[in-house]
């Protein structure tokens, strides 16, 4: 799952060197969005066991 992270924070790193700040910052929100839920899931998901 880290690469998943990795390849999409790579990508706000390609539109913020390309000068498409809105897109970048698009790109962050939504990774940051995603990992959070995914964190908060797993860790829900694990203390239910």
């Amino acid at each position: 799952m880290k690469f998943v992270w990795l390849a999409a924070y790579l990508i706000t790193a390609f539109f913020t060197f390309t000068n498409q700040m809105m897109l970048a910052m698009d790109w962050m929100a939504g990774t940051m969005l995603a990992e959070a839920a995914y964190s908060a899931g797993t860790s829900l998901w694990q203390k239910k066991k």
